[in-house]
């Protein structure tokens, strides 16, 4: 019981201290442009059409974009390119909207950081009704390329600070 005091303190600290501010957001709304493809459900087929979209964006789209060096030069790319994804869209036979604008967005988590809701400048792509859970990335700066074809899922390593504190104390 004398071990458990010192640790429930130590961790309630840690949880407050450790409050994210909304100020301290890796990439400001107004200086970035979001991606995102919300299918018409969570059925399975659904889902595999939001991966084929997924697929044909990162094959065809984004690198269109990674080069792009300033927010204005990508917003450009992204206005002349929408005939262009529209074309490739419709080489998956999936009924779709597309719309490059001011988009509402939920609350988004991205590299541990929570971005709030709201309307973000945005290309979004819309399959069926638009009723499933969506991907998302940011289009500018590209941080699309910072995913799971990149890293892959088994080089993520994950801690806890609490466990390692109470297993130190509880040794």
């Amino acid at each position: 019981m004398k071990k458990i005091i010192p640790i429930l303190v130590i961790l309630i600290t840690f949880i407050n201290l450790y409050k994210p501010k909304t100020e301290d957001v890796l990439i400001p709304a107004n200086s970035s442009i979001r991606l995102r493809i919300i299918p018409a459900d969570n059925s399975a087929n659904a889902l595999v059409d939001k991966a084929k979209v997924k697929d044909l964006v990162k094959k065809e789209i984004i690198p269109l974009l990674s080069t792009e060096k300033t927010l204005e030069d990508t917003r450009t790319k992204i206005t002349n390119s929408i005939p262009l994804i529209k074309e490739k869209l419709n080489t998956l036979n999936i009924t779709y909207s597309l719309n490059y604008g001011e988009n509402f967005f939920p609350e988004k988590m991205l590299l541990n950081q929570t971005y709030n809701p709201g309307k973000y400048e945005s290309l979004v792509i819309t399959l069926g009704k638009g009723e499933g859970s969506n991907y998302w990335c940011v289009l500018y700066p590209p941080l699309c390329l910072i995913d799971e074809d990149k890293y892959g899922t088994d080089t993520v390593e994950y801690k806890s600070i609490v466990k390692e504190i109470i297993s130190k104390y509880l040794k």
